[in-house]
């Protein structure tokens, strides 16, 4: 036992720990996170699959990377543990000159322990929602007492025509008092914060307006997002969006979509009657669609964002942490010494 204990305190093991920790933050901060899986096929090959599998698009919620933070969590703790008794033995002998250096050391590590405490601790626990909405509209943020108003979304492309990043223009307010609390850009790593919430970048989708006519009347319309239906004539017919291709060509061996760029959408729809399905098919923008009496159209499509929105009670005492750490750090290298003669 007394040699794991000494294994786990050890220097080696904490900067083969900290080596691990590094690659995989360093792979988090280079590679966008949390993003569909459209995005790493599209910029990163056949490479995006690896990312995916591997878990690379959540690189901090990821097992492997909670298994390693533990490791060098229990190395932490029991650095602590162990060196309480030698410090203070230390202070009685020669007194905060002969311990300084040690104590700094302990409240370097204890900084250390605190801030992935909490820091997991508020990965655990914070608030976490979402909200989407196509531009020009104005969404609820349940939850939060605020409001957000999308003015724009933009798909920002390469020179390749791969995806570089996606934009949000976006404005927040008072859910209560309309007051307008920020606005401004967000992008992927770039999240906008109010009042503690963290509004980011999360994904993208694809909605388009659904119109339902009865003999040349119109009786239903909606904007309809992937998978949800617009009803009709008291719920007797609704029409149901699957999917959306932005980009299609069609080929012997299927459905292609060619790009994200919305250049020749087409439609994949179900459409039901009295609860049973009638019609199942892939139509293009402003053609109708003729069921019975009635007259379906799918028109304007665009796309819209997905915004992640996340609020971590504990990020004070996270900063705590790091307070502890710069003072242990000061401390052990700054601190009081006892000069040659006393020595």
């Amino acid at each position: 036992m007394k040699k794991l204990v000494n294994f786990l305190i050890s220097m080696k093991f904490a900067i083969s720990i900290l080596f691990l920790l590094g690659l995989a933050s360093i792979g988090g901060t280079l590679i966008a996170q949390n993003m569909p899986k459209e995005f790493y096929l599209a910029n990163y090959g056949d490479f995006g699959n690896v990312i995916w599998f591997v878990g690379l698009h959540k690189t901090y919620t990821s097992w492997w990377y909670i298994g390693i933070t533990i490791l060098l969590c229990i190395s932490l703790l029991l650095c602590v543990v162990v060196r309480i008794r030698p410090i203070i033995l230390l202070y009685k002998k020669g007194g905060i000159k002969l311990a300084s250096a040690k104590i700094g050391s302990w409240i370097l590590h204890m900084g250390i322990l605190v801030t992935i405490l909490f820091f997991s601790l508020g990965n655990i626990f914070a608030f976490s929602s979402s909200v989407y909405n196509v531009p020009g509209t104005t969404t609820i943020a349940e939850g939060t007492g605020l409001k957000v108003d999308i003015e724009s979304f933009d798909i920002i492309l390469r020179s390749d025509e791969s995806v570089e990043t996606y934009r949000t223009k976006a404005k927040i307010y008072d859910e209560n008092t309309d007051e307008l609390l920020d606005e401004g850009l967000i992008e992927v790593n770039h999240p906008m914060t109010v009042r503690g919430y963290q509004f980011s970048q999360a994904s993208f989708g694809f909605a388009v307006d659904a119109q339902i006519k009865k003999d040349g009347k119109e009786i239903g319309e909606a904007v309809l997002f992937e998978s949800e239906y617009v009803a009709a004539d008291e719920d007797k017919i609704y029409v149901q969006m699957t999917k959306l291709y932005p980009d299609v060509e069609l080929r012997e061996d299927g459905i292609y979509n060619a790009s994200q760029k919305l250049q020749n959408p087409m439609v994949e729809y179900t459409a039901y009657y009295l609860g049973r399905a009638v019609k199942q098919d892939l139509v293009e923008l402003n053609k109708d669609i003729e069921i019975m009496d009635y007259t379906i159209r799918f028109k304007d499509a665009r796309h819209f964002p997905v915004l992640d929105i996340r609020k971590d009670s504990f990020a004070i005492w996270t900063g705590l942490g790091a307070m502890m750490l710069l003072a242990g750090i000061f401390i052990a290298f700054y601190g009081p010494r006892e000069n040659k003669k006393e020595e």
